[in-house]
């Protein structure tokens, strides 16, 4: 009685011993010895009212405190709120309207914690969690707290090309073969029941499910899958809060933030999200900023073409692109004339290649405005051309720096090939017969090897140290970086790369032929002089694909079949 009393003691904060361990740790061992001691009283025990504290665009006004999982999900503590979730009795969540169940759905959003998340979603199927439409305050930090958390959805996710390709192929388990503690308390599988525990494994033997779990055992593919379910949780809170949505009037829909989420939305480039809420009301497509710019209008200035797709694609809704302008008379070719934001810009490698992305973003704008908004002027009495000009100069300066630096290194390199294959052609291995001039080693294979590789290494090392020549003669206007440049670089990078390769074969071939029976030496000084090579080499085809995908994968703002989409 002794140990229950002290647990259930309260600081001048109103904190009891499980609600620091739940603020300060995730140790969910100590919770649960506190737990089974102090009884399940210790997990409903509120702290007093916490400071006016700002989530999800609300103010968190409850007037009886907080709870130890409320703060354990503030603090992000995944396993000690996962736990306190599953010990804590349901009803505390869904008492006035669920206040503290939306205050746990929307902490367990920011944090991450989606088993619990799915969970308090999975209620919905008896109505226990309501958000009332009638009631004057409507509650909706979940949604405005998924508009903030790209991380949540599949197209606010960066993935590379193999991390798509595992998580394409990556299937989910199906609810009734999710086995770990926490999940069962989210599905409530019995794990008695003979017909599920059947079905679980019949799908389990599946060749699609074997084929997923190998994906898993790759390296990052735990990661990928967790993502793949934690992107599928958040699409059904957004689709169970998108039906409540749809219930709420203008009014209301302003109060509770729906607008601005929308727009939140395009800056992260949240498709899954804007095409939820659009169903649920298809007024939010018109969703406006203090600065009178749409969806639309984010799209571009944050540079997501998914988004800025996905709603000309809507029928009815082409008119939103326009000329519309914003307070300060900018159309949305204004808005990518301006400098791209660092998020977007740190996703290429160099500063060329991030001018040529940003010339890829006003030729695609520019192709579908209309003819007069190219020579409109904003309130600062500039063209759209002109502001690009202006905003990217320091970027233009960046790319040439870098491109000339580039080309410097690379002609340095091509000249010293250059000189080693010109005079290793007039000094062939095993010199050449006095009396007649012909080379000793013509006869052998690995003498024609020798020639055909020099002859090669030679011609490509000029052509690369030429395009690098070209590179550094160039002027370096804004369009140039749009093709000529990145062209150039592929031919100096690919030519140089088959010079280098041209030219171990050569060395290779030498060697072979002076020293004709000594294969172990042949093999450990061609290992040797192979290695700096290696480095190298991989760096030239980096650069090169690098240049080469970018060139070919400008935004594409317009799809050739467009896709009809029913509001």
């Amino acid at each position: 009685m002794g140990n229950q009393r002290l647990l259930k003691m309260q600081d001048k904060r109103g904190y009891t011993a499980l609600a620091l361990v739940a603020e300060l740790t995730d140790n969910v061992a100590m919770a649960e010895r506190m737990v089974v001691k102090g009884g399940e009283e210790l997990l409903t025990i509120r702290t007093k009212q916490d400071d006016d504290e700002y989530v999800g665009g609300y103010i968190n006004d409850y007037q009886n405190g907080e709870i130890p999982v409320l703060i354990a999900s503030k603090k992000g503590h995944k396993e000690m709120t996962t736990y306190l979730f599953s010990k804590t009795p349901p009803p505390v969540f869904f008492e006035k309207g669920g206040r503290y169940g939306i205050m746990l759905l929307t902490r367990c959003i920011y944090a991450e914690i989606f088993d619990v998340a799915a969970s308090l979603i999975q209620h919905r199927l008896s109505g226990e969690l309501r958000i009332d439409p009638e009631s004057e305050s409507v509650d909706l930090r979940p949604i405005y707290a998924l508009a903030h958390m790209p991380s949540a959805f599949r197209s606010g996710s960066q993935l590379g090309l193999w991390q798509r390709f595992i998580y394409h192929c990556l299937r989910l388990k199906t609810l009734l073969k999710l086995s770990n503690k926490s999940m069962e308390i989210i599905l409530h599988v019995d794990p008695d029941d003979t017909k599920a525990n059947i079905l679980a494994n019949l799908i389990a033997t599946s060749p699609l499910d074997k084929i997923s779990s190998g994906l898993r055992k790759l390296p990052g593919g735990e990661k990928i899958y967790e993502m793949k379910k934690n992107h599928h949780v958040a699409c059904e809170i957004l689709k169970w809060l998108s039906k409540k949505i749809s219930e709420l009037d203008e009014t209301k829909l302003h109060k509770c933030l729906a607008y601005d989420s929308m727009l939140h939305a395009a800056k992260y480039g949240l498709v899954e999200f804007i095409d939820s809420m659009r169903h649920a009301n298809p007024d939010l497509l018109w969703a406006m900023d203090k600065n009178e710019r749409g969806i639309f209008s984010h799209a571009i200035a944050y540079r997501h073409d998914t988004v800025f797709r996905f709603i000309h694609e809507i029928e009815g809704r082409k008119e939103m692109i326009a000329s519309r302008e914003d307070v300060f008379d900018n159309n949305i070719l204004h808005l990518a004339a301006e400098l791209g934001p660092s998020s977007y810009l740190g996703k290429f490698p160099n500063s060329a290649l991030q001018m040529q992305k940003e010339l890829q973003w006003f030729k695609a704008v520019e192709r579908i405005v209309p003819a007069k908004c190219k020579e409109a002027k904003n309130a600062d009495g500039k063209k759209p051309r002109e502001l690009f000009t202006k905003t990217h100069e320091e970027l233009v300066k960046a790319g040439e720096k870098w491109a000339r630096d580039i080309a410097s290194s690379f002609t340095l390199v091509g000249t010293l090939i250059i000189t080693m294959m010109f005079a290793a052609a007039f000094t062939v291995p095993g010199g050449n017969d006095q009396n007649t001039g012909i080379p000793i080693f013509l006869k052998k294979r690995a003498f024609k090897v020798f020639i055909i590789a020099d002859a090669v290494s030679l011609i490509t090392s000029s052509s690369s140290v030429l395009s690098f020549i070209w590179i550094l003669t160039s002027r370096y206007a804004e369009n140039d970086f749009l093709w000529k440049l990145p062209v150039k670089l592929l031919l100096g990078l690919i030519t140089l790369f088959f010079s280098v390769l041209s030219m171990m074969i050569a060395f290779v071939a030498a060697l072979f032929m002076m020293l004709e029976g000594n294969r172990g030496v042949v093999i450990a000084t061609t290992s040797l002089a192979v290695v700096p090579v290696l480095v190298l080499i991989p760096t030239l085809l980096i650069l090169f694909f690098e240049i080469l995908v970018s060139t070919l994968r400008s935004p594409k703002l317009l799809t050739s079949k467009k896709k009809k989409k029913k509001d």
